[in-house]
């Protein structure tokens, strides 16, 4: 129908539909490659066609690689930094703020920013203190931001969502406190989901952030791994056993959140997996292998992983054996071995140098559109949600 239609109303592609059916086989092969977006169209229509003509061939006739194609279309016409999501710079926010100014993180699935904000707060030598409201807690929340004003610390109110009758009481003692003159070094940060209870004056007056994962293997690991410290990378002794299995973790971290591009395929329920079950998964491997570094307990680890801390979010039994899966080949003594590989492509694989600048010139450098393989799924995995994506886009 698509085909019929362009033929029909658009002037460039008259007589489309008969060169189609006449060069069928041709067609056919185009139709049949694995990302046609990059093949040449057959016969006079590669020529013939402008890169946004073509964009309406892919849109016809493979609408499962809509999405792809369109980010070539802007790689090739803008610049490739418009198709790969910016990392969030909590650095460069907090630089532009002052005492006298409230922060405010905006709440998405996944996204947790406390280690990131103690890791910023850490490499300024300042203390963060953080407490998450709810009931009765609005009494030690106020004498943390009181004290932080004082001594100069940050302090980090977390999930504002779950207090907001409290929120106006909270919105006239931090006015109070910017008025008292504030330590210079003091910041007071929050955090809340989106409510329509949230003061207007307060969100009016605060810097406002929101960081969701990014989409795609590639940016969830270049920003795992920027969001690493030297001073952690080196902090276990057993450095190089270290190093492989935290990169192996950063993999299965970003495979999980990225799983989401398959929709439910695989899960029961669909899962918010985020930051902190990295950071706890991380300290894990940190831990077990301060304590023995040549006996390193596989299945303790695998276990502590899979079912205690990822398979904490897990509502549905049967959805833990893909977690297993994972971290069964992952978590693995062959994870230790040179250039170990993490699908059957061989473009994903644990680097040799590994240094953390080596890991993130890596990542970097890991290619932008990501096949089903590298989540170990088939090549067919994808082209139900691609479908659905296309929809949504291009309806």
């Amino acid at each position: 129908d698509n085909v019929v239609e362009a033929d029909a109303q658009l002037d460039v592609f008259k007589g489309f539909q008969t060169s189609l059916e006449q060069t069928l086989r041709d067609w056919k092969k185009w139709y049949s490659s694995a990302e046609p977006e990059k093949e040449p169209l057959p016969g006079e229509w590669d020529g013939r066609l402008d890169p946004l003509q073509k964009l309406i061939v892919c849109r016809c006739i493979r609408g499962d690689r809509v999405l792809p194609a369109i980010q070539m279309f802007i790689s090739a016409k803008l610049d490739s930094k418009f198709v790969e999501p910016p990392a969030f710079d909590l650095d460069a926010v907090v630089n532009e703020s002052t005492c006298t100014t409230p922060l405010l993180f905006v709440l998405t699935p996944g996204m947790d920013p406390t280690y990131q904000l103690n890791a910023v707060a850490g490499q300024r030598g300042i203390t963060c203190n953080n407490i998450s409201l709810g009931q009765g807690q609005e009494v030690k929340a106020e004498a943390m931001v009181a004290d932080g004003a004082k001594h100069g610390f940050w302090a980090l109110l977390a999930n504002c969502h779950l207090c907001w009758k409290w929120l106006p009481t909270l919105e006239k003692f931090i006015e109070k406190t910017f008025e008292s003159g504030p330590h210079k070094d003091f910041r007071v940060f929050m955090s809340s989901s989106p409510t329509p209870n949230f003061p207007i004056q307060l969100l009016q007056n605060c810097i406002k952030m929101t960081a969701e994962p990014p989409k795609g293997l590639k940016a969830n690991i270049v920003r795992l791994m920027n969001n690493t410290t030297e001073e952690s990378f080196n902090r276990v002794n057993e450095t190089q056993k270290y190093r492989k299995l935290f990169f192996s973790l950063c993999w299965f971290h970003a495979i999980l959140l990225e799983r989401r591009k398959f929709k439910m395929l695989g899960w029961n329920v669909m899962y918010d997996f985020n930051d902190s079950d990295f950071d706890i998964s991380e300290n894990i491997l940190a831990i077990y292998l301060d304590l023995d570094p040549t006996e390193i307990p596989w299945d303790a680890i695998r276990y502590l992983i899979a079912e205690a801390n990822y398979g904490g979010r897990v509502t549905e039994h049967p959805d833990n054996r893909v977690l297993r899966a994972y971290v069964n080949q992952f978590f693995a003594p062959e994870a230790l071995l040179p250039k170990f590989a993490f699908s059957s492509l061989p473009t994903y694989f644990i680097p040799d140098d590994n240094s953390l600048p080596s890991y993130r010139t890596f990542a970097r450098d890991l290619p932008f559109s990501e096949p089903p393989e590298a989540f170990g799924q088939h090549g067919n995995a994808e082209i139900s949600s691609a479908m659905v994506d296309t929809e949504l886009l291009c309806p």
